[in-house]
Order: structure tokens, then sequence, then C-alpha cells
């Protein structure tokens, strides 16, 4: 089966990278350019030229924000399953500091600059908490295109979802210890990572990798 892989807000495909799954071809998609003013649908539709839309078995992972396009793909192509880490599926789960942040037009203050000038502050307490993963954050944020992050944070509080009850393509992964979307505002999750923080898709990999593969073999046996 062919798994796609978008990375969270700020990161690179490295914070895919220890999600193994041996069995399956795995391809990570990137961020790219965005204008300020640019539709999240338009860049929906950039991202879906890079999948394979004749390809009828696969599937697509998506952590954090990878997770809102990954949903947004999925009205537009089809896949088997659409399995989110750490992430969300409408605006009752967006945390109520982003909404703040989008009220009061904080969020045009958030270049990559400040970002990083202020990431020693906040690094430990959202989960990055060894040097190899504050680099990878660091690399992932100087290599987002200009104005990135002021697009993105605006389109997750604008992005409203569609919450469909037992929406049986959804495989939801949350950690407890989510800090940056609270497992207690999430509707409803397929696994709950006791201990699993907002990059527990690095630290947890393995765990998370095995989670994964369970759930994919469980679609290769429903469908033969």
């Amino acid at each position: 089966m062919k798994v796609y892989m978008i990375p969270g807000l700020a990161l690179s495909e490295e914070i895919m990278a220890e999600i193994k799954l041996p069995e399956h071809e795995c391809v990570c998609l990137n961020w790219m350019p965005v204008s300020r003013q640019e539709k999240l649908d338009h860049y929906v539709e950039r991202f879906l030229e890079k999948i394979d839309q004749e390809e009828e078995e696969k599937v697509i992972i998506g952590h954090s924000f990878g997770g809102v396009i990954a949903q947004e793909l999925a009205k537009k192509t089809n896949f088997r399953s659409v399995i989110l880490i750490s992430s969300i599926i409408d605006k009752e789960e967006i945390p109520l500091r982003l909404k703040i942040v989008s009220t009061f037009g904080l969020h045009y203050f958030v270049g990559r600059a400040t970002t990083i000038l202020s990431f020693p502050i906040w690094a430990r307490y959202y989960g990055y908490e060894n040097q190899k993963m504050r680099q990878i954050f660091i690399d992932g944020i100087k290599g987002l295109p200009p104005k990135y992050m002021q697009w993105a944070i605006k389109a997750i509080i604008r992005w409203k979802g569609e919450k469909v009850e037992n929406n049986p393509k959804l495989f939801r992964i949350h950690g407890s210890k989510d800090k940056v979307f609270y497992l207690k505002r999430m509707a409803e999750v397929d696994v709950s990572i006791e201990g699993g923080d907002h990059l527990m898709v690095y630290n947890r990999a393995a765990e998370i990798s095995e989670k994964i593969a369970l759930h994919l073999n469980q679609l290769v046996s429903n469908a033969s």
C-alpha cells in the first residue's frame, strides 16, 4: 500500500523519519511556497498534484497541521484511510489561545525570526526535550517559505472541518500530554498514547508505527 505522509507545521520530513512501515511504500510531502492571500483550498489543489490519484491502494498520514491538509486532500481524491497524529477534525478542537491569536491579529507577528528567537523559551514545554529534536525544528522553520507561519495559523483558525460521526476512513492517534491540541477537547480518538506529547510522532515513533501497521493490516484484511 502507498502511504503518503505530511509533517506538522514548521517541520520537515525529518519529523516523520522514524515512522517505519517496511511493508508499505512511504512518500513524505513537504510544505510548498505560499502567497499570503492564497486560499487553503487552492493550496490543497497544488498538493494534490503530488499524489497518484490512479493508485487505489493508498492512505495518508497527517501530523498536526498536516492532518488538516490530509483531510482536505481526502475530499478531492480517494484514500483507504486518513490517519491523524496529534491533529484535529473541526473548529471545536482548536484551543482558545489560537483563537485569541487570530482575533487580535497576533499571528502576523509570528514569523521565522520571532519564532526562532523565542524557541528556547517554550521548546521544552511543547516537547522539544533534546538537541536533536530542537535542531529538527530549527532546520524545518528555516526551510519554510516567507510568511508561511502567518498564513498557516490563519488557515487553521478559519478551517471548519467536517465532523462526521463514526467516519470509517478516519483513524486518530493522540497523546494524553499533547499541549498544542489537548486530548480533552477531542470528540473521539482511536488510539490514546499515555504520556504522548505533540511530538510523539518522533519520540514515540516505534509505538505509533506499530499502531499504524496494525491499522493498515486490518485494511488489507478487510479488502481480501
